[in-house]
Order: structure tokens, then sequence, then C-alpha cells
């Protein structure tokens, strides 16, 4: 093999550029930009619309472009979704939304998207960020700031890129003021027709409704209560029977949404992405609140792994991801919540559908919660409703 050949195997082995790797860690870039030879990047992100827009517009920016894979579960240097009950029912939605099958590199990744619980698991596996040196990151909202897992003994190992709430969904033609209270979907004469497209939050839901922590709480027969309660109003509100109307309330994203405009669905639990695109794209009158009992939020993170070949040129593409311009172009191509001020960056209505009041009570929906919890959480989901 010729010499030009070894190097390209070695590249391609490496799943990463020819350009020279760096091996000093983002904490000690000293002036900004950090100083780097990368001509490109390797990211696995779940934003396959803006990534594309962001390699051409980080390249005019930097001169370094992107080489974009999805499926950020395949980045791993351990089994990605816990050990135990918690990640066989991590593992089962995984497989039910079709995410558990991967390509490309999976360990030589300079940066990677990360739901909460992921960054928690894998922080042994991630560079601790410079945030105060990096000059976007002072438009990052001070809510978002404010989330502790991400740091650890004063280190950042994340950097939050967007957000979903866990709210009440409602259709707005349906009612004159938002709704406010979670009763409405668990027990009235809503309850039947109402979505939820995510079960293993919907038991968390449940407790915040109850007034308890969702990460610990303390009246689990409480809780348990007032889901069989919810579970025979949808069996007594179906036309079908006991499994129909379990099928019809924990749905997909298309399916809620194909509910909502046919007018089967009227109230639910839905993720900002979904709501965005029928809102925006198909012009349905669908919004969303947090009641008087509160509502439940969530983040999810860029992270620089340690084996990335690039950490500065990484940490500097995390840095332009939080620039107000970027993050508008993430909501308007992905549909989620911006979590740095973007407002002037977007059209009116859409700004207005991704603030949340300050008068809203929301708890951040810790993933730190013991494996006790969790499995409880299970239980109640497979006793009651027949989930796993």
């Amino acid at each position: 093999m010729t010499r030009a050949g070894t190097a390209a195997l070695a590249a391609a082995v490496a799943g990463c550029s020819t350009s020279p790797a760096e091996s000093t860690p983002p904490t000690r870039i000293g002036s900004w930009p950090p100083a780097t030879e990368a001509g490109e990047i390797v990211t696995r992100t779940y934003y396959p619309e803006w990534i594309g827009w962001a390699d051409d517009a980080f390249s005019d920016a930097t001169s370094i472009s992107i080489r974009a894979e999805s499926q950020p579960f395949a980045w791993q240097d351990r089994r990605p979704f816990g050990d135990g009950i918690v990640g066989d029912v991590r593992r089962w939605w995984a497989d039910v939304r079709g995410t558990s099958s991967y390509d490309g590199p999976r360990r030589r990744v300079d940066v990677v998207s990360l739901q909460d619980w992921r960054l928690d698991s894998a922080r042994d596996l991630l560079h601790p960020l410079p945030v105060e040196r990096m000059p976007n990151w002072e438009y990052v909202r001070q809510r978002f700031r404010e989330i502790d897992f991400h740091r650890s003994d004063g280190d950042v190992y994340g950097v939050p890129i967007e957000a979903t709430i866990a709210g009440l969904t409602y259709d707005a033609d349906r009612f004159d003021d938002p709704p406010d209270s979670w009763e409405l979907l668990f027990d009235s004469e809503f309850s039947g027709r109402a979505v939820c497209t995510d079960p293993l939050r919907f038991p968390h839901i449940a407790a915040q409704y109850l007034g308890q922590d969702p990460r610990s709480p303390d009246d689990f027969e409480a809780i348990r209560e007032l889901l069989e309660t919810h579970h025979s109003r949808l069996v007594a509100q179906s036309d079908g029977g006991e499994s129909t109307a379990v099928e019809e309330f924990f749905v997909s994203d298309a399916e809620a949404i194909e509910a909502f405009a046919s007018g089967r669905a009227v109230i639910g639990s839905v993720g900002m992405e979904p709501m965005y695109a029928a809102r925006f794209e198909r012009g349905l009158p669908i919004d969303y609140t947090a009641p008087a009992e509160g509502a439940l939020f969530s983040a999810f993170f860029f992270g620089v792994p340690v084996e990335s070949p690039h950490p500065f040129a990484a940490t500097r593409f995390v840095d332009w991801a939080l620039r107000p311009s970027s993050a508008a172009e993430l909501a308007a191509r992905e549909g989620f919540m911006p979590t740095v001020g973007a407002r002037t960056e977007l059209p009116d209505e859409v700004a207005s559908f991704f603030e949340w009041p300050e008068a809203w009570s929301l708890r951040y929906d810790d993933p730190r919660t013991t494996d006790e919890v969790e499995i409880e959480y299970s239980e109640l989901l497979r006793d009651i409703y027949g989930l796993f």
C-alpha cells in the first residue's frame, strides 16, 4: 500500500479528517477563538435539518466543515442505556421509537447531543467546557444555567442547547382560556379525548399533579390510585376495549397530531417538536400551558467527548451554536425551544410560542432518580396500563 493509501485508511478507521489531532482539553483554551488546525469535526446530533444548515454557516465563519452523523446513542464507550430495569425501560423506549441501530463512528466523535440522563451517566467520558470564556454563554437563559447536574465540582460538562416541556397541550378552539389544572387530563370528561406521547414521563406528571416531587415521591399509593382512576376513565370513554383505550392514549408524535387534527383529541401532553409542526406547518389551533400545579421541563445538551480528535474546534462549534441566530435556526428548522434568548431573531408568533412566562411554576424533570423510584414508576405503567 502507498503512503497516501495508508494515511487514507488510518483516517477512515479513525472516523475523522486527516487534520492534526488536538490533545489539550478545552479548559486550557487561553484566548478566543481557540487556535485549531482542524479542517473537519464529526458530530452526532438530533438535528438533521439544522446541522445541514450549520455545516455551511459554520464553515463560512471558521473554515471548519462538519461531518454530520445522526443517532447520538451511537457514541458510547459503555452500554448506552444503563443496567438493570432502568436500562431495560430506556432500551424499550428506544426500540419503540426506532433509535437503537447505529451507523458511522462510535467513539472518535467531536460533538455529541446528550439527553440529560445520558449526560449524567457519561460525565467521565466528556471534557469540562470553559463556559465562562465562551462568548455566547451569556445568551443562555438563567433557567437553563441553573440546571445543576450538568456541573460537577464547578465544571460544566454539557451546554444546554434546546428544551422541551411536558406541558398541558390543548386545542385552542375548544378552550376559551388555557386549562388551569391537570385534572382535565387525569379525571374529567376529557380523559377519553386525550393523548400522551411520552409514557415514561406520565407517572412523573402524575406526581407533579399531586404536589409530590417526581424525583422522590412520598406517596406512591396516591400516584397508583390516580393512575388507576385515569385508566378506568380511558376504558369507560373508549369505543373499544381496554387495550384499544391504552393504545389510543399512549401514541406516537404523528398519531397525537392526527388525533388533534381529527378532533378525537382536545387535550394531552405532547412534545414541543410535534406541537410546533402542527401549529406552524399545518395551521392547527394547538397550544400548551403549565397548569396551576406546575409542569416539568427538560433540556438536551451538546458535549465534547474526551476522545474528540479536535476538542478546541468542537468547543468553538458548541459556542457558535449558542449564538441567537444559530438558536433561531434550530428552533425554526427543528421545532425545539431554544435555550438562549432569540426572540429578536424569530417571527413574533413563533417567539411567543417558545416563551415560558415567569408566572408558570416549572420544575426540572431531573433524571437522577434512584433505581428504586424508577422501578416503582415502571411497575405502575406495567400493572395499570400493561406496558413493557
